[in-house]
């Protein structure tokens, strides 16, 4: 190999590791947008938790990140360093959850069991079921009316 081509490969390499950087900087920019909007904290959203107030948001912002065309190996190392079965097992998760109609009211959107179930009646959840989140919120889980 001679010096210039040498000179070629390197820079080829660096030229893709830079934009494998600042793909990854774009996928974590929208992870850390969708966190704010659902109400997690970014520490919830990537760390090691696996409880279902955790969980189920974070499935859906792996299947959010799908959808904008990130691959699964992208999106399991800017959330949490995670392997990429795992994020192709959560959006799975939400696609059959979506596949049956079953929904999880995500974190921040009612703060007040009263406001849930309202919300459930005015979008015609038939018999929420509800319950406390790690974080003192409202979650409900029901079914929509057919």
């Amino acid at each position: 190999m001679t010096p210039a081509s040498l000179h070629d490969a390197y820079a080829a390499v660096a030229t893709r590791k830079q934009k494998r950087h600042d793909r990854e900087m774009a996928v974590l920019q929208m992870a850390r947008d969708a966190c704010k909007k659902i109400g997690l904290t970014w520490e919830q959203f990537a760390g090691p938790g696996r409880h279902r107030a955790l969980a189920g948001p974070r499935h859906a912002v792996w299947r959010a990140l799908k959808m904008q065309g990130c691959t699964y190996p992208e999106i399991a190392r800017v959330c949490g360093n995670r392997d990429h079965s795992t994020v192709i097992s959560g959006v799975r998760k939400v696609e059959s959850a979506m596949a049956s109609r079953t929904f999880v009211l995500l974190p921040g959107a009612h703060t007040s069991e009263e406001d849930a179930l309202d919300w459930c009646e005015a979008n015609g959840v038939e018999q929420p079921r509800l319950w406390r989140g790690v974080d003192g919120l409202i979650r409900g889980r029901g079914e929509w009316k057919k």
